[in-house]
């Protein structure tokens, strides 16, 4: 499965055509760039992807999610992740995050399951791996 899946993406400014058409994959440890000349749509193509733009077609796919439709989804995850690894314990992320423990629970089995692990430390070391977490996050 593609790590990132762009389909037909289309993104257009005051009837503007800036991304018409790009399709793309990038399987996991594949090192991927997008290149062009200045106005070619790469920095729009890239927020679509980050689900900072929302195409106006197309298909866009960050590890079977939709950045845009399921950006709360990854972020709530993402924070999960990110208190998983400093050590917080599920009470603890609970309480941190308002939220249940079952509900932190589900979240890990979702974080288990698109990083391919069975355990914490094992999602903690791929997130590293991944560039999931570093730097200010981790």
């Amino acid at each position: 499965m593609p790590v990132i899946e762009v389909t037909d993406l289309r993104k257009s400014y005051d009837g503007r055509a800036v991304v018409d058409g790009v399709s793309f994959t990038v399987e996991e440890g594949e090192i991927f760039g997008i290149l062009g000349p200045n106005g070619a749509g790469k920095t729009t193509t890239a927020e679509c992807v980050e689900g900072l733009r929302t195409p106006d077609a197309g298909r866009v796919r960050v590890a079977g999610l939709d950045p845009v439709a399921d950006h709360e989804k990854v972020a709530r995850e993402r924070e999960v992740l990110t208190l998983v690894a400093r050590g917080t314990s599920n009470r603890e992320i609970a309480r941190e995050l308002f939220i249940s423990e079952a509900t932190v629970k589900t979240h890990l089995t979702h974080l288990y399951a698109k990083l391919g692990v069975k355990d914490r430390a094992a999602a903690v070391a791929v997130a590293y791996e991944r560039g999931i977490l570093g730097g200010a996050d981790g």
